[in-house]
């Protein structure tokens, strides 16, 4: 992209100007001889002027006959005034050039309503990003960056339980969590988060957990602001009707729900976190819908929700199994994984009284094998480690192999704790965590040693076959062999050895039992 030269800006706001609109589309060209644009005309407003720019200022000429310099008077004149920096593909294209006295006055900041640069999405630097938060074994996750996520159930279903598994999954990468819990208590949040394994310092270092008792007023919206500007990967709200009631909204209202998600959840949002509001649904199931309690807007002005059913309460030192069904998914990257009835996931949930530890799980409805790209994985590990912030078209366009399989295979790392994703400006980049094994159980490890007599050989030494000579290599009949010829191989221990001890009688290096024959009972 080639910024356009304050000439052809300053001929583009003055026809803007003239077309009496805040903005239009109109058709800048460059020119194939350098330093050559084709524009409007500042006079009579056609597509016909040729500018070109040299050393000794800009010329124009105009097809409908024009005189050059009342063009270039209009031109200077058009200059001392303010415009808007837009720029155009390299050889032509369709641009959108406004004045800047439209879009802002002289005395009005800029707002939401100049229109957007849709350049970076058209060259692929702006993208849907795929979700990165909430990961099942294989990887698939369920929340995304920059969006709205619901979690609605039946008191006790583990809505609670599946915020803190994205948190915990969050504080292991060391990305920070934001908790504003308009329901519980500091010392149960925190207890739950032990409970699933969270360190203290990770809880100290990364989670931030707000208690407000008060409506969302100038000074708290500054003290929220502050907690925002730390870029939270993720915000959970917890308990959406409360939230509504404190600022004195009406639940079942429309308008006061989209009220209130302007007043919370999307600020939060526009920040690049990825937002999960936890709610509750209507008693009875008939009448209950897609929806959490209260109006319709609570699904309409959201992008993805889940809705949580027990199919086994889960209590202390008991395992727990909760459905998880997706609802709406906006940006469409979830459904594709769900099972039948829209099913994403099976929350499995355990309970050890006696240590106190809790394990929370989410597991693909099928049960389906895991399909672990290992080889692409490994590329793409080392991918990372090469050029640590590297982003996803350069995952894909870097490492070969099919591009689904390579999705697949980042999402298993980062799922895994491999590769952290960091959501920087517009674009998603990767940083290496811990280098990826393609096979760790071939990694070298000491051998198991049961009952290992003393004078034994150093179990630390692989087996290998002994060369075959003299009347072996002759072929000639061994006296180590069995009546029937065959040569006794194997053992009944956990490590049999495949060759004998030199000098002895075929036996076991671990055991230092006699070695059977083939098919021979022990």
């Amino acid at each position: 992209m080639s910024p356009l030269p304050p000439e052809v800006r300053a001929l583009e706001a003055l026809a803007a100007e003239r077309a009496g609109g805040d903005y239009f589309h109109t058709r800048a060209v460059e020119g194939k001889v350098p330093n050559q644009w084709h524009t409007q005309c500042p006079l009579c407003g056609q597509p016909a002027v040729t500018l070109t720019l040299n050393g000794v200022g800009p010329t124009l000429s105009c097809r409908e006959g024009c005189d050059p310099e009342d063009m270039h008077a209009a031109l200077l004149g058009a200059m001392e005034r303010p415009t808007t920096p837009f720029t155009v593909p390299s050889g032509g294209g369709a641009v959108t050039a406004c004045h800047s006295s439209m879009l802002v006055g002289a005395d009005s900041a800029p707002t939401s309503w100049i229109p957007v640069d849709l350049a970076p999405v058209l060259t692929g630097e702006v993208i849907d990003p795929e979700p990165s938060i909430l990961a099942r074994p294989d990887g698939v996750c369920l929340l995304y960056n920059a969006k709205l996520h619901q979690g609605s159930g039946e008191p006790e279903s583990c809505k609670g339980w599946l915020a803190l598994l994205a948190v915990a999954q969050l504080l292991d990468r060391r990305e920070r969590v934001v908790y504003i819990d308009f329901e519980d208590s500091e010392a149960s949040i925190v207890a739950r988060l032990r409970a699933l394994g969270c360190s203290a310092t990770s809880i100290l270092d990364s989670f931030t957990y707000v208690r407000p008792h008060e409506p969302l007023a100038p000074d708290a919206r500054a003290q929220l602001d502050a907690i925002l500007s730390l870029a939270p990967a993720l915000v959970v709200i917890d308990g959406v009707t409360e939230a509504l009631t404190l600022h004195g909204l009406d639940l079942g209202d429309n308008t006061d729900v989209a009220k209130w998600l302007e007043l919370l959840p999307r600020p939060a949002a526009r920040a690049g976190a990825a937002v999960l509001l936890i709610d509750h649904v209507v008693k009875d199931k008939e009448s209950r819908g897609r929806y959490a309690l209260g109006a319709q807007h609570k699904l309409a002005g959201i992008d993805v929700a889940y809705s949580l059913e027990v199919i086994e309460p889960f209590g202390r030192g008991r395992e727990g199994l909760v459905k998880v069904t997706v609802q709406k998914d906006r940006p469409g990257f979830v459904r594709q994984h769900a099972g039948e009835n829209n099913r994403v996931a099976d929350m499995r949930l355990r309970s050890d009284t006696e240590t106190g530890a809790v394990s929370v799980e989410l597991t693909p409805p099928d049960q389906a094998p895991v399909f672990r790209p290992t080889v692409l994985m490994r590329r793409i590990s080392e991918a990372v480690a090469a050029e640590p912030g590297i982003s996803t078209n350069g995952i894909e366009k870097g490492v070969s192999g099919k591009t689904e399989a390579k999705r697949q295979g980042l999402r298993l790392l980062i799922a895994e704790s491999y590769i952290d994703p960091r959501q920087e400006g517009n674009a998603r980049r990767h940083y290496p965590l811990k280098p990826f094994v393609e096979n760790p159980d071939l990694a070298p490890s000491p051998p198991s040693r049961p009952d290992l007599a003393p004078e034994t050989v150093d179990p630390h030494l692989a087996p290998s076959p002994l060369p075959l000579r003299g009347s072996e290599a002759r072929g000639e009949a061994n006296p180590d062999t069995n009546a029937n010829g065959s040569r006794p191989t194997h053992c009944t221990c956990s490590r049999p050895a495949r060759s004998p001890r030199k000098g002895a009688a075929d036996i076991c290096r671990v055991c230092t039992q006699p070695l059977l024959a083939e098919g021979a009972a022990a």
